[in-house]
């Protein structure tokens, strides 16, 4: 499996578990961990482009996530977060950080049923990866 086919893959998962993370007031923990993630990877990403122009956008967003409807704004930068952890040799680093983020929104949320949907889908795609299940706190 390709790197596209995976970045194809996760997308829908993480546009879900993105709603999720902004709109559910019991998720603030995890929210916090989806932008520290972001912040460090585009920090560690060999594009310093992405230092200068994404870096103050997610500040920003961070900021005001409060009670505004995100989704679509930070979804496509999630998309390049991703994309710079899957084909940008990052998933050594991130790719723990991201699946544990992921399964525990997906274990937090009020949604019981993706328990029994996406979580699944997340291990195939671990394994795929060949990203261990060890759950690292940051």
């Amino acid at each position: 499996m390709n790197f596209g086919t995976l970045t194809a893959m996760i997308m829908p998962i993480l546009t879900k578990v993105l709603g999720q993370l902004l709109s559910e007031d019991n998720l603030a923990p995890l929210k916090r961990r989806l932008f520290t993630f972001m912040t460090d990877v585009v920090q560690d990403s060999e594009t310093k482009l992405d230092d200068i122009m994404l870096l103050p956008i997610l500040q920003k967003i961070e900021e005001q996530a409060n009670g505004l409807d995100l989704v679509g704004m930070v979804a496509p930068l999630l998309q390049e977060v991703v994309n710079s952890v899957i084909a940008g040799g990052l998933i050594r680093e991130y790719g723990h950080r991201l699946f544990d983020l992921l399964e525990d929104t997906v274990m937090d949320s009020r949604t019981k049923i993706d328990d029994y949907t996406v979580l699944p889908v997340l291990k195939v795609m671990r394994q795929a990866l060949g990203v261990p299940e060890t759950s690292t706190e940051f």
